[in-house]
């Protein structure tokens, strides 16, 4: 099964997306990992506040880069490479 990792077809306006937390899951999402017992391993990809702000706007609080350097360079890579 697929799951769709960002869409914005039939979407008339921009996406606005508002990153609360800062943290790098947050920002270029991650995998989840779920099994229930006898069933084989499920895996999903949760997309970032960066996938989903994709045309549109990212809105995240300054001071919170400062706190969290990591997130900080990923973001500016992501800005200067254009992916």
């Amino acid at each position: 099964m697929v799951n769709p990792f960002v869409c914005h077809t039939g979407i008339k306006s921009l996406p606005v997306i508002h990153l609360n937390q800062v943290s790098l899951c947050g920002l270029l999402g991650c995998l989840q990992k779920t099994q229930k017992e006898s069933e084989p391993l499920h895996m999903q990809i949760e997309a970032g506040a960066l996938h989903q702000a994709n045309g549109g706007f990212l809105i995240l609080e300054a001071s919170d880069l400062g706190t969290h350097p990591e997130v900080w360079a990923v973001l500016k890579q992501a800005l200067f490479t254009q992916k």
